[in-house]
């Protein structure tokens, strides 16, 4: 549940969803205000999991920050810290923040959303190789799918010798294409077979066949680099479902002002 998010100005406390509708009456933007809501939501997730500074390792965060950097950066940072006082709190301000915010990302989208979001991203860009036959009939798809099975038909020669011309000299390739941009009764084939499996024939159309083989499933993994990518857009998500509830809200609900922020509700 979203609690209220009230804007104090001089003696009138604005509700977020009142101020966005002034906003829009008045044909201005709503932009700036989007993205204080959005900040606000952040500030009390960080406190609804204490999710605090001095959780942190200023020094920790300071050397990791500095091994990440070029040895020309690393010089100039240390002559930065030596000569102006004030730079060393504002970094240590910076990665204090985006350590808490790193956290926070953790907490929201946990292990399993990531790994339902792992699977979506591979059924989409995942890249296959495959060989498609079409055929007139049902009997002669029939029959070579068959003698592919069995007799251990070469399926280079069935495209040579049963596929359109412009077909027949392709070898009936397709790909390297993402999975997500094969048509439907094409994936829907594919997601079944292992490299050097051919389909059963299956119709697409009056009066036409197909046979489908597949030569290659490009196997994606996690790496830390995607798996932010991920964490990142469900955060992006969350933080998005999470401020239109609380425009949206109207003044009418009479919720207590105790009511708190439940970063996980939106996810289940």
């Amino acid at each position: 549940m979203v609690s209220r998010i009230r804007i104090q100005l001089w003696d009138e406390a604005i509700e977020v969803s009142h101020a966005f509708s002034r906003l829009r009456d008045a044909g201005l933007d709503e932009a700036p205000l989007q993205l204080l809501t959005e900040q606000l939501i952040i500030e009390r997730s960080l406190r609804d999991y204490r999710i605090i500074e001095d959780s942190f390792n200023p020094d920790a965060l300071l050397a990791d920050y500095r091994a990440n950097l070029s040895p020309p950066q690393q010089a100039k940072l240390d002559e930065e810290l030596q000569n102006a006082p004030d730079t060393r709190q504002r970094l240590l301000s910076r990665l204090l923040l985006e350590a808490r915010l790193k956290t926070l990302k953790a907490k929201v989208i946990p292990s399993p959303l990531i790994q339902d979001a792992f699977i979506n991203y591979k059924s989409q860009r995942e890249n296959v190789v495959f060989q498609v036959l079409r055929l007139p009939a049902e009997k002669l798809a029939r029959e070579l799918y068959f003698r592919f099975q069995h007799d251990h038909y070469d399926f280079d020669r069935m495209v040579r010798e049963h596929a359109e011309v412009k077909e027949a000299e392709e070898g009936g390739l397709v790909g390297p294409v993402p999975i997500g941009k094969v048509k439907a009764e094409l994936k829907q084939q594919l997601a079944l077979l292992k490299p050097g499996e051919c389909s059963a024939p299956f119709s697409v159309g009056p009066r036409r066949w197909m046979l489908v083989r597949l030569l290659r499933r490009d196997n994606l993994l996690m790496t830390p680099e995607l798996e932010t990518q991920l964490r990142e857009g469900l955060f992006s998500s969350w933080l998005q479902q999470q401020s239109n509830s609380a425009r949206n809200m109207p003044a009418a609900l009479g919720l207590s002002q105790s009511a708190q922020i439940n970063p996980e509700a939106s996810l289940r």
